[in-house]
């Protein structure tokens, strides 16, 4: 898979960027995990649900999307360009942009038969925009993307289908990393704060009402992966508090009366969210002993357990590479 890839996909980016900051002060994550030797305390749907990881093939370390119990690793043989890309949640297709720079399009792989196809040719519809970080809905009939200038980011969907392509202008905002609800009534993205200088915060937008109203107002880390939880009536996501020489907290937030939730503190504060079951959370662990690697990590949504799947492995990066 290649390199451009997996600095989004596996969260490459992620891991140097731990190693470029320092270790949470304190003694890692808090409640203390428990670790899990074997799957077998799962339960299926948790066990069967995906994340991006890395595993040991053939000698070398690779990226895959593997089941939380281990099994049935799958990678995607995406092209070299390929740059932000995102799995749709059967597995059948895998979306992605052409290029970071203006110009570039979107394009659809069909991973089972390996074809590839344009979805939206850059230049043409969007002359002098950065076509980026495209994701499907849950039904997998569209994929909503990035339209980004110098001086805001618009989001735009295209139908699958159809190829038709419906701009959302959203009157000179900032609006990145998009993630459509369940229903496809909302779309979470990471935005600029209300005040200048604030840093991104979270935002919902409102399809129906066409509105987008503030979540979260913590400054947050320029990573992907805050993430609905699985009904679409909370979000989850990791705050990072103190900068990066503090500590991340790992929030679940309610929609309707924006009651927030701390599921697990002490982590590092580029953790991230790699994926959600139907009541958990999953998500990358730092422990401060090693600073440069991560854990796979799962919490309930109501912050009764905690779990470190020491079955899985850790991922490590070697500073000295750097």
């Amino acid at each position: 898979m290649p390199r451009r890839l997996l600095l989004v996909v596996i969260g490459l980016a992620v891991f140097l960027a731990a190693c470029l900051g320092h270790p949470t002060e304190g003694g890692g994550p808090v409640p203390v995990p428990v670790d899990l030797a074997s799957p077998d305390a799962l339960s299926q749907g948790l066990a069967q649900t995906r994340i991006p990881w890395r595993i040991e093939q053939g000698g070398t370390q690779q990226g895959v999307y593997i089941r939380l119990d281990g099994t049935d690793p799958q990678s995607v043989p995406t092209p070299e360009y390929a740059v932000a890309g995102a799995r749709s949640p059967s597995g059948r297709y895998f979306v992605y942009g052409t290029s970071p720079l203006p110009g570039g399009d979107i394009e659809l792989l069909d991973v089972a038969t390996g074809e590839r196809s344009t979805l939206v040719y850059g230049e043409a519809r969007f002359p002098g925009a950065r076509l980026t970080s495209p994701s499907f809905t849950y039904d997998e009939q569209a994929v909503v993307f990035e339209v980004a200038a110098e001086d805001r980011t618009d989001l735009a969907f295209v139908d699958l289908a159809s190829r038709q392509v419906r701009f959302l202008d959203l009157q000179r905002t900032y609006n990145m990393w998009p993630e459509v609800s369940p229903d496809g009534r909302r779309i979470l993205v990471a935005c600029e704060g209300r005040q200048p200088g604030a840093g991104f915060v979270l935002c919902l937008l409102d399809q129906e009402q066409h509105t987008r109203a503030y979540l979260v107002d913590e400054a947050l880390n320029l990573m992907p992966g805050s993430r609905f939880t699985a009904d679409g009536r909370s979000v989850v996501y990791v705050a990072p508090v103190g900068g990066i020489d503090g500590e991340g907290q790992l929030y679940r937030i309610d929609i309707d009366d924006r009651e927030k939730h701390l599921l697990v503190s002490g982590l590092h504060p580029v953790d991230v969210v790699l994926g959600v079951a139907s009541e958990e959370v999953i998500f990358t662990c730092t422990y401060p002993e090693e600073p440069t690697c991560k854990w796979v990590c799962v919490a309930r949504l109501d912050g009764s357990h905690v779990w470190r799947l020491t079955y899985l492995g850790e991922h490590c990066i070697d500073p000295n590479a750097l």
